[in-house]
């Protein structure tokens, strides 16, 4: 399991908001978690590929206001495949590309 995050701390009027980096973005920490453990559950059952094996990195976002941006895309890779997975309606993720082999 691939992932990399940078810790930063965020203000949001006088509290400080948990942000973690992935690629370009900055993303509120809670957020990010959960979206990558709902996506990295998804792509384990429909890649049949194991957690530890998969990669994950954030694509597109949502703009927030509070200075940490909501996960819109995260792309997988892993036991040679590569797939995007979007947000929909109610937080939940869907599948957005047919299978593809991964490049090596």
């Amino acid at each position: 399991m691939k992932t990399t995050w940078f810790f930063l701390f965020g203000l949001v009027g006088c509290a400080a908001t948990p942000t973690v980096r992935s690629g370009a973005f900055v993303l509120k920490k809670s957020d990010a978690e959960e979206s990558f453990a709902q996506v990295r559950s998804r792509a384990e059952f429909e890649l049949r590929c194991p957690a530890e094996k998969l990669e994950l990195s954030v694509l597109a976002v949502y703009p927030q206001y509070d200075h940490a941006d909501l996960p819109k895309q995260i792309g997988v890779t892993g036991c040679d495949h590569r797939m995007v997975y979007v947000r929909a309606p109610g937080d939940s993720w869907i599948l957005n590309t047919d299978e593809k082999k991964a490049e090596r």
